[in-house]
């Protein structure tokens, strides 16, 4: 797939806005602000809710680096793919921690392993985009 040099640079803003809010821990603000949180629990705190919203973003994670940097499909594409997740799982699972003053492996586990799930659906979708 070609990217025009306009859309490239379109492209890169949507990763760095696509980064922000993925590490951004979106818990926060509910620390001080009651209906925020309420609503936040409302939404977020099905497991379901939870485990289709990290397949979704890190779906999009790695189809963005995939486009935006021309990847092809292949083992290292995939081992590059699945290598950002973990790095941008692993960050966010931290920020997590950090902002809510407690950390669960237990949890941080689960959510990498659908983080790496999420990334693997990305590369398989870039593939077929580039059939």
């Amino acid at each position: 797939m070609h990217i025009k040099p306009g859309s490239r640079r379109w492209l890169g803003l949507l990763l760095v806005v696509w980064l922000v809010g993925m590490l951004f821990p979106m818990a926060l603000p509910g620390k001080s602000w009651t209906a925020y949180r309420n609503v936040f629990n409302a939404v977020f705190h099905p497991q379901w809710v939870h485990v289709v919203m990290h397949l979704a973003l890190f779906t999009g994670l790695a189809l963005l680096l995939g486009i935006l940097f021309h990847m092809q499909a292949g083992w290292r594409t995939l081992g590059l793919l699945l290598a950002a997740a973990m790095l941008v799982g692993v960050g966010q699972e931290i920020l997590q921690a950090l902002s809510q003053g407690f950390f669960y492996s237990g949890g941080a586990v689960f959510d990498l392993g659908i983080d790496l799930l999420g990334a693997s659906v990305g590369y398989l979708t870039l593939k077929v985009i580039h059939k």
